[in-house]
């Protein structure tokens, strides 16, 4: 538009200097028109420059004023603050204050029963954000996924549980009644006893002397004494239930009241629960519950 105007002020220019040439200017007409063109010429090239730095300097005010508008939105503590407010209604309400004297508990291997993956945070944020619930992660990793838990916990072989754990509450004395003022009743004195007369001199009674009874020793049977496992090696039971298994330090752990077999003396070999009589085996060991 700017273009088209000056164009257009530029012909009406051009009209007026060939109307304002004098009737009578012989051959002088076409020097004088050419001269006072050159002169508009002049002035419309310096005034299209002055406005093409008018539009430069508007144009460079405003991306000065927005780019100084950007950097106020963008940087700064203020927009970094705002951010993170943003971002924590996003997640949701902003973590609560941890009640007086509770403590989160760290315990490794264990997870909770029920867990609820609705929400879910990074093992840092949610030791920031749910510092007043019970959370469970799924490894001790940075980057594992952490859900809020209730319930019993169990085992686990990676996960890790922070349990919040509060003192138990101190019951509150209740506030003494006062006691209603009673009368108190004379207590009625005892009538004394009349003394019986002495009938006559009396014999001493002679007591037979107390006999001690003979110790007798606890019998001595298969309830009595130390109880334990007894191993029998190269022996196994004739019913040996393979459902359930466990090693050699486990299975005295599990079935230290029971009866098992193991197919070698080895810490690594596999022992099963087993019933009824022993017999021979070329690598098996047995262990059988017995009191001495």
């Amino acid at each position: 538009m700017c273009s088209a105007s000056a164009v257009l002020a530029l012909v009406f220019s051009c009209y007026h200097v060939i109307h304002a040439l004098p009737e009578t200017c012989e051959g002088q007409c076409l020097e004088l028109a050419g001269n006072k063109l050159s002169e508009l010429g002049t002035t419309a090239s310096l005034g299209l420059l002055q406005l093409k730095n008018g539009l430069d300097r508007t144009s460079t005010a405003k991306y000065d004023t927005q780019s100084e508008a950007d950097r106020e939105g963008k940087g700064g503590k203020a927009a970094r603050r705002r951010r993170g407010k943003a971002a924590r209604r996003r997640r949701g309400k902003a973590a609560q204050p941890r009640p007086d004297g509770c403590v989160l508990k760290r315990l490794r291997k264990k997870i909770f029963v029920t867990v609820s993956k609705s929400k879910r945070a990074r093992i840092g944020r949610a030791r920031k954000d749910w510092s007043n619930m019970s959370f469970s992660c799924m490894s001790r990793q940075r980057k594992a996924w952490c859900y809020l838990g209730t319930g019993e916990l169990k085992n686990h072989a990676r996960a890790i549980t922070y349990q919040l754990s509060c003192p138990d509450p101190k019951p509150t004395p209740k506030p003494e009644e006062p006691e209603e003022p009673t009368t108190k009743e004379p207590t009625p004195k005892p009538t004394p006893k009349p003394t019986p007369t002495p009938a006559g001199p009396e014999k001493p009674v002679t007591k037979p002397p107390a006999t001690k009874p003979p110790a007798t020793k606890p019998p001595s049977g298969p309830g009595q004494g130390k109880c334990g496992l007894k191993k029998f090696p190269k022996k196994i039971f004739v019913r040996v239930s393979k459902a359930s298994g466990a090693h050699i330090g486990m299975a005295k752990k599990m079935w230290k009241k029971g009866s098992f077999s193991c197919m070698s003396a080895k810490k690594s070999a596999w022992c099963h629960p087993g019933m009824g009589k022993l017999k021979d085996h070329p690598t098996a060991i047995s262990y059988q519950y017995s009191c001495s």
